[in-house]
């Protein structure tokens, strides 16, 4: 080896090393301050600052049509006591697309599908744990991102986990 190759390896090995064991960013918990939970007064308060209600959606609990730069769409089901039971956004076409890694480290999320990555954060202590769905017709941006209860990861047989 030579002493330039050397000198690079120890310069270089502590930020491998300090790269790889930075604790990951996981995803928010909240999806435009949306949480599940949420109550549907409190949803209403946070939302009405940002769109308006769309009732001709249909099938779904509360549809809202949003000013965001890059969200359209709102979409939230509650359940039997009118809270927060999923949340989804659907992203505007014509707005600066968003990759999925600005979601979260897609190394670290399930893949199914083509453009179907997942991550599940079980609960901590107090903290419920919850599952973020980011969903697209194209290798790196999303067209839509999901906010639901935790579920614990399927256990596939014969699967790689690349999904599909």
């Amino acid at each position: 080896m030579t002493p330039t190759i050397a000198i690079a390896l120890q310069l270089l090995i502590p930020v491998l090393i300090a790269q790889a064991s930075a604790e990951v960013e996981r995803p928010a918990d909240h999806l435009l301050g949306i949480r599940l939970g949420m109550s549907q007064p409190e949803v209403t308060k946070i939302l009405s600052t940002m769109g308006h209600p769309n009732p001709t959606l249909r099938g779904i609990k509360e549809g809202w049509e949003l000013t965001d730069a890059r969200w359209g769409h709102l979409v939230v089901r509650y359940d039997e006591d009118l809270r927060v039971r999923w949340v989804t956004l659907l992203s505007r076409p014509e707005s600066t697309p968003i990759r999925f890694s600005d979601v979260g480290d897609v190394i670290q999320a399930e893949r199914r599908g083509y453009y179907t990555f997942t991550w599940r954060q079980p609960p901590e202590g107090d903290r419920p744990g919850y599952t973020v769905t980011a969903r697209g017709t194209d290798p790196e941006f999303l067209s839509s991102l999901s906010l639901s209860p935790y579920v614990p990861p399927r256990r596939d047989t014969g699967s790689d986990g690349a999904g599909g």
